[in-house]
């Protein structure tokens, strides 16, 4: 199995990395560096020409190949690194057809709380009840950075 493509997705204040392979298996992953997104996005853009053709298997090389490329490490090429991770533990957890925590040492909670995030016109009161019926006891308001414009989606 080889990669054939890395894509950027930004979704509003979101930055998500799309990673496709020969096999059609792809892998979805999201940058924890919501400060920086566009930064972000540029790095897992400059690691896309590395990634295309390798196999998305050896996930361990590939980040510390990507992690050692760089003299500076700050947030956005972390975050960029994060969201490249996820994607190929995705990608590999569909081809040996397990979910991604059996890759990571197991289950070790039969439950978690989730929470939704808060946005549109229905406001949270709206949102909270449609998502009772899911298992979702809580929610998270938007949060605004001052200054800057909301990231829209781009896909």
């Amino acid at each position: 199995m080889k990669i054939t493509d890395v894509k950027v997705i930004p979704v509003n204040k979101f930055l998500f990395v799309k990673v496709f392979t020969d096999e059609g298996i792809t892998g979805l992953g999201e940058s924890g560096d919501w400060g920086f997104l566009l930064s972000s996005g540029e790095v897992i853009e400059s690691f896309r020409e590395y990634l295309i053709g390798k196999n998305p298997m050896d996930i361990e090389h590939h980040w510390e190949y990507m992690y050692r490329c760089f003299h500076f490490r700050g947030a956005a090429v972390m975050g960029a690194l994060s969201a490249i991770d996820i994607a190929l533990y995705d990608i590999k957890g569909k081809a040996l057809g397990v979910p991604v925590y059996q890759l990571l040492g197991g289950k070790c909670r039969d439950k978690i709380r989730v929470y939704s995030h808060v946005s549109g016109k229905r406001g949270a009161t709206g949102q909270m009840s449609g998502g009772k019926g899911k298992g979702i006891s809580r929610c998270r308001p938007p949060v605004s950075l001052p200054g800057r414009a909301p990231l829209r989606a781009v896909l």
